[in-house]
């Protein structure tokens, strides 16, 4: 087989109005996205940017702030003590990158910036691509039963947090849904290696199904997918997930300190004002305002703290 003829048609069984609606959606949620995040820096920006910053200057190099980056981020260290939530957090982290540099991929072969999915690389890619997002699945579905209890900390449970994971956990599996459909409508022999697409057409196939049928059932679920994932773009700056961008932010902006470790008060300070401590979001720093929204209300803070023991 010719190595071109080893790839999948990108928007496949989409036509011309759906993608216009597509776009116009695509355009809808974003614009929706910056103005929560532009609602967001507003605030930030109330900070106050004279305030001292904390340790010496060695921690405010590229390398330090690339170092903090590295644990706290990419290897999400101080998550690692809870054995549970390591497991299913890294693994949507992880899952998550995959799926989106996946997308990436598609897009530059579509809009022609590049050519390059097919063959060896599309094989290898469409395996990742199910690898990761099978994980991606499963640790979301592990985070909802962290939420039930199986954790010795459990993390703070809000309805809107149920929410986004099972918002989630529908994006995943309907992405997987989309993808054995159309195997099962195009039938293309190489595309085993997209083992869970494969596997969910072999299930379509046993049951009676028709390339007709699947192309009528993947146009359906794609646009469900869709929505589903435009949804998600919009509530990232209104929800807890904001964290995915202010969360490096703040780990690469913040040396590390010791747990306990307070900042004292100038009592020169607080003669000239006559406040102690802060009351108003100026008197805040910059830094400070943003950490508040990188907290995703894990509880990990409790049992460290002595108001809680």
């Amino acid at each position: 087989m010719n190595p071109e003829e080893i790839t999948r048609p990108i928007m496949w069984n989409v036509g011309t109005f759906t993608k216009i609606a597509m776009y116009t959606l695509l355009v809808v949620s974003s614009a929706i996205f910056l103005y929560g995040f532009w609602l967001r820096f507003r605030i930030w920006r109330r900070g106050r940017t004279d305030v001292a910053r904390p340790g010496d200057a060695s921690e405010y190099t590229f390398a330090a702030r690339a170092g903090r980056v590295a644990r706290h981020v990419l290897a999400q260290v101080r998550i690692a003590r809870l054995p549970i939530a390591y497991a299913s957090h890294i693994t949507i982290f992880y899952g998550f990158i995959v799926l989106f540099i996946g997308t990436v991929l598609v897009a530059i072969e579509h809009y022609h910036i590049a050519h390059f999915f097919y063959g060896d690389f599309y094989r290898v890619a469409s395996f990742l691509l199910d690898l990761f997002g099978l994980g991606f699945v499963a640790a979301l579905l592990l985070a909802v039963a962290r939420r039930g209890g199986i954790s010795r900390v459990i993390p703070s449970s809000k309805p809107i947090d149920a929410v986004i994971l099972w918002l989630l956990i529908v994006i995943g599996v309907t992405g997987f849904l989309v993808e054995g459909l159309r195997i099962a409508a195009l039938e293309p022999p190489f595309e085993r290696v997209s083992f869970v697409g494969w596997s969910l057409a072999s299930v379509f196939d046993a049951a009676g199904g028709t390339p007709a049928a699947a192309t009528s059932a993947h146009f359906a679920l794609w646009w469900v997918h869709m929505v589903l994932v435009f949804v998600w773009i919009a509530m990232i700056p209104y929800t807890k997930l904001l964290h995915l961008f202010v969360a490096p932010y703040h780990v690469a902006s913040t040396p590390e300190h010791r747990s306990g470790r307070l900042t004292p008060i100038s009592m020169e300070e607080v003669e000239e004002t006559g406040v102690v401590g802060l009351a108003k979001i100026e008197e805040f720093s910059f830094e400070r305002l943003v950490s508040y929204d990188a907290c995703t209300h894990c509880r990990r803070c409790e049992p460290a703290c002595p108001a809680f023991a």
